[in-house]
């Protein structure tokens, strides 16, 4: 799961993950960033952060989740 704070004003986002199997939490991250420019980039830079980190430590098949609906519309309509 990936998510995401974004506000207004240039006081940076909030991004952060946690992965877990279904029962357990196997790692997660925070972190502060500079200012993105709306709550879909923000989410997006969450997004690719989280699959960085993963990818850094040997994962291979991850499912990502979010609960932004317009990031997920728009990765989904692109597999298509």
């Amino acid at each position: 799961m990936i998510d995401a704070s974004w506000t207004l004003e240039d006081t940076g986002v909030g991004l952060g993950f946690i992965m877990f199997d279904g029962t357990t939490d196997i790692m997660w991250g925070q972190r502060k960033r500079s200012n993105s420019s709306s709550p879909l980039h923000a989410e997006a830079e969450g997004l690719v952060w989280a699959m960085e980190e993963l990818s850094s430590r040997g994962f291979k098949q991850v499912r990502f989740e979010s609960d932004c609906q317009q990031m997920v519309h728009i990765i989904n309509s692109s597999k298509q």
